[in-house]
């Protein structure tokens, strides 16, 4: 069980085209984290709780065959809301002193239960298994708006929104609201077996398995907030609902995998397969469509290799994925509800190819580097219609969270200290620009360009212990850890802002962050 609060970063911003601001005086994002507003904002946080159990049974039905069954229930839940303060006005006419406040209500239960068998016997290899999921989701979106526009007297322009009147001497006052309940059961079924032919001195092993999966998803707005004007209370009447969002798939997917030992120490394969990412419906669209699952077709070829008596461990994969029907996010309305987001399959085929090695090297006792290196190439960018806007309002979309260069090096070192031993850990990860919103979106509002501010990973954390101290009849470690300890300031996650000004808002990593810790162990 786990119960965790934390307050909501402020929005930064990014004049995308140099042609209009977003807040009157309010400065660009200038490389440093805004550690509190100039205005008076409600900034509520989030409260996380989530609580699990799991049962495992395990059985050796005989010498070669064991069963296994897998039962879990889990629970997670999500309140609380965030300002999205002070790079965004609520609308262009609130003059930079009303702002939107978004709120989350989402409370999740699961059941799954697996069951499965192990077999051996020469020369082969059998793993098969079932599992049945079920979870139900209910999930309760709000809008409101803070900040010190809603004092009283303290705006009288006539060409303020009219629904920001209505807020005065109410904050947060409540502006909409929408509940969804969803519902999902999903069956599979699976079995991969290895056999290793008594050929090539046994150095040749060939792999089969598939999947059988069936997954049926129900998702219904049940409350969405009537066209009244605001402020408005819990007690209002729903307004018109769209219909339910339905998800049904079954499918079978394959794999395949041959693999050949050149010597005890150096492997290499070749595994084509298959496999999907379930459909739904996205709780911030406005008509509360559904769309399908994504598909995945990957080749890859890769070498497993270990030197040095087992010190110097070395591996290396080259991989093709072509992806069918990719989940885009695309705004509905950027010019004037950055809100408003719906779900869409992506019209045309994703590819992309790469390239990964990670080695891992034991430099001396206690002693330990590691090193990951990955090259993503994504092709080219996607270009198709939003379907939620005018007929020639062409999208550009971009793979999210995917640089071209990526890794990430660290070191582990251990001596005895003391009563216990001292162990020192470092790891520093990397990558190029990337892209953290699928869409570059040209509007009527903003100049005539796809540019969009990119990310990057620059991330230094650091961990010192003592540990296996003896106290009394228990074992403790002591612990201190740094997190950023370079102060990066790149962002996680971005949107277009037309609505709002012409702009690009994102939220930043967090800070440089420090820690300590104290284990007991019995």
């Amino acid at each position: 069980k786990s119960d965790n609060y934390n307050g909501q970063p402020y929005l930064e911003w990014l004049d995308v085209d140099l042609a209009i601001t977003a807040v009157p005086g309010q400065p660009e994002f200038d490389g440093t984290y805004t550690r509190e507003t100039q205005y008076p904002v409600f900034n509520e946080g989030f409260d996380v709780e989530t609580l699990g159990h799991t049962l495992t049974l395990e059985y050796e039905l005989s010498d070669i065959v064991t069963l296994k069954s897998l039962t879990s229930y889990r629970e997670a839940s999500r309140h609380g809301s965030n300002t999205l303060c002070c790079s965004l006005q609520a609308g262009a006419s609130s003059l930079g002193f009303v702002f939107p406040n978004a709120r989350e209500d989402i409370d999740q239960n699961q059941f799954s239960q697996e069951g499965q068998i192990f077999a051996t016997w020469d020369n082969f290899d059998l793993t098969a298994g079932f599992i049945y999921y079920n979870e139900e989701v209910d999930d309760q979106r709000r809008s409101y708006l803070t900040g010190p526009g809603l004092t009283p007297g303290a705006l009288t322009d006539p060409m303020l929104q009219p629904g920001v009147f209505f807020c005065i001497a109410t904050d947060p006052c409540l502006v909409s609201k929408a509940v969804q309940d969803a519902e999902t059961k999903s069956w599979g079924g699976y079995a991969q077996a290895t056999w290793t032919p008594p050929i090539l001195d046994e150095n040749l092993h060939l792999t089969a398995g598939l999947r059988y999966s069936r997954d049926r998803k129900t998702a219904m707005r049940v409350f969405s907030s009537p066209l009244a004007a605001p402020p408005l209370t819990e007690a209002l009447p729903s307004g018109p609902l769209p219909p339910a969002a339905f998800f049904s798939t079954e499918r079978w997917d394959p794999a395949f995998t041959v693999a050949y030992d050149f010597t005890p120490t150096v492997n290499g394969y070749v595994r084509y397969a298959t496999a999907y990412r379930a459909g739904g419906a996205n709780v911030r669209s406005s008509v509360f469509s559904s769309y399908d699952e994504e598909e995945l077709e990957t080749w890859e070829v890769g070498l497993k290799t270990q030197f040095a008596d087992g010190r110097v461990t070395a591996n290396m994969a080259f991989f093709h994925n072509t992806i069918t029907g990719r989940q885009d996010n695309i705004q509905e309305a950027p010019a004037t509800n950055p809100s408003l987001t719906n779900t869409v399959n992506s019209p045309t085929d994703v590819k992309n190819k790469g390239f990964e090695f990670e080695s891992f090297v034991n430099v001396a006792e206690g002693l330990d580097l590691s090193f990951t290196y990955a090259y993503l190439d994504n092709f080219e960018y996607q270009e198709f219609d939003n379907p939620f806007t005018a007929p020639v309002d062409i999208t550009r979309f971009y793979a999210v969270t995917a640089p071209k260069h990526s890794g990430a090096i660290g070191a582990s070192y251990s001596t005895p200290f003391g009563p216990g031993e001292l162990a020192l850990r470092a790891d520093y990860a990397f990558s190029s620009h990337y892209w953290t919103t699928p869409g570059a979106i040209n509007t009527a509002i903003i100049l005539p360009t796809y540019d969009r501010p990119s990310s990057k990973t620059d991330q230094l954390s650091a961990r010192i212990a003592l540990r296996e101290v003896p106290i009394g009849g228990a074992m403790a470690e002591f612990a201190v850890w740094g997190r950023n300890l370079t102060d990066s300031t790149s962002y996680t996650y971005g949107f277009d802002s037309a609505a709002f000004g012409g702009g690009f808002a994102f939220f930043l990593e967090q800070p440089r962050m420090f820690g300590g810790e104290i284990r007991i162990s019995y």
